[in-house]
């Protein structure tokens, strides 16, 4: 049986193919925006920091606590749009994931989390 779709029927198809997949794309990594940004957090307690997430699912970052910035790093896992965080340095930070709903953004978002912390995405490192 020979298929009855018009041209514009297939053309609307295929928009909507290709949209729901760069939408999907997307989700599948919240975390995309992010990659060659900087995401600068102040804590809801004072503290400051800049992170780099990297596409390798690492990162790392600055928190600045009163006078002393402390280098860090770490490695993170997404699962939709929950990001959690995995310190690895310093010794003392290091060890159980932090997760948070962090959702999907883009470069120029800023937003406050679950938890009372200010976050923004700045372009470049």
């Amino acid at each position: 049986m020979p298929c009855k779709l018009k041209f514009p029927a297939i053309v609307a198809i295929t928009a909507f193919a290709t949209l729901a997949n760069a939408r999907m794309a997307q989700a599948a990594d919240a975390m995309q925006a992010t990659y060659g940004a900087t995401v600068q957090t102040t804590l809801k307690n004072g503290p400051t920091g800049i992170f780099r997430f990297n596409a390798d699912r690492t990162f790392t970052g600055v928190m600045t606590v009163g006078p002393t910035a402390v280098p860090f790093a770490g490695t993170f896992t997404t699962n939709g749009e929950t990001l959690c965080v995995t310190m690895t340095a310093p010794a003392g930070w290091a060890g159980k994931p932090h997760c948070t709903a962090f959702g999907v953004h883009a470069v120029g978002d800023s937003w406050i989390d679950a938890d009372g912390d200010a976050h923004a995405i700045v372009a470049g490192r």
